[in-house]
């Protein structure tokens, strides 16, 4: 509907940083076996669920960066491959009459329907998940107590792969669940070391190689989400004319007033994540910095 409204360009795919994953505790021997992880994307048709359960809102990820500069050009895409997929998990002596508790919590449709086309897509290569809706703190227990196996979760990334050490890095809690590769540590460390991107996309390019192969998340599909912008400033101003505002510039974004107080909490609050992304990115360079000067 919004791409009929004449005062309104619409881009129906623009990144929302948050990258979608099957998660799983690697310090769990079914799943240390890099094949079981492969075998996990090559079962599921992930394109298939963007077009018809998600309708769309989602583009496919074979690593961990949603952005398109820190990905390398190179990676395996892990296409549809239900027959690769049972080799994969035969070759590592997969048990599939155990099953596996899988957990999430996300209680929309879509998501719900996602799990569960999830579920049918491994089952059909021997991977019989049971899956579960928690809430954060059942989760948070879940993961202290040392029982979790596997679930489908993500993470938001926001503007910079930096932002995606937690889930990667040795040592990283509670998101690591066992992984932890130096390498990887010293390339996100060497990715903070510059402003420009070209440097910097050099390591997170190498990172994301490692990541594809080694898979310690099985990464699904980075999310997108619409973006709605003004089309021309001539809309603008006869839109503060409708609207009895006819005062204000006819430049910037279509006011948010217009699209409801929904559009203005959600304006404040991109301002208020980018603003901690920044921070956050800061922080992160400031103690390489220190941790360079120590050692």
């Amino acid at each position: 509907r919004l791409q009929k409204l004449d005062y309104l360009t619409v881009l129906p795919k623009f990144s929302a940083g948050l990258p979608t994953y099957l998660q799983f505790n690697l310090e769990n021997k079914r799943f240390a076996d890099v094949r079981v992880r492969q075998a996990m994307l090559y079962a599921i048709d992930r394109k298939a669920i963007i077009e018809t359960v998600k309708q769309g809102a989602g583009e496919l990820l074979n690593t961990l960066f949603p952005q398109d500069w820190a990905r390398a050009k190179d990676l395996e895409p892990y296409g549809y491959n239900p027959d690769k997929a049972k080799q994969l998990l035969a070759d590592a002596g997969w048990d599939a009459s155990q099953q596996v508790d899988f957990i999430y919590y996300y209680s929309d449709q879509m998501n719900v329907d996602t799990v569960t086309a999830i579920q049918s897509y491994l089952a059909a290569v021997g991977v019989n998940i049971e899956p579960r809706l928690l809430d954060p703190a059942a989760i948070n227990q879940v993961y202290a107590d040392g029982s979790f196996q596997m679930g489908f979760f993500a993470n938001g990334m926001g503007l910079d792969p930096s932002l995606g050490s937690p889930l990667v890095v040795c040592g990283a809690k509670p998101l690591g669940f066992g992984y932890c590769n130096p390498k990887v540590d010293e390339l996100f460390n060497k990715g903070l070391e510059s402003n420009d991107r070209a440097t910097r996309a050099a390591s997170y390019q190498e990172a994301s190689r490692i990541l594809n192969q080694e898979l310690p998340k099985a990464w699904l599909w980075n999310e997108v989400r619409p973006l709605y912008e003004e089309r021309h400033c001539f809309a603008r101003a006869g839109l503060n004319r409708r609207y009895g505002d006819a005062d204000q510039p006819a430049t910037g974004p279509v006011r948010a007033d217009l699209l409801g107080q929904g559009h203005r909490d959600l304006e404040a609050e991109l301002h208020a994540v980018v603003d901690l992304e920044h921070r956050l990115a800061d922080e992160r360079r400031r103690e390489v910095a220190r941790d360079r000067r120590y050692h």
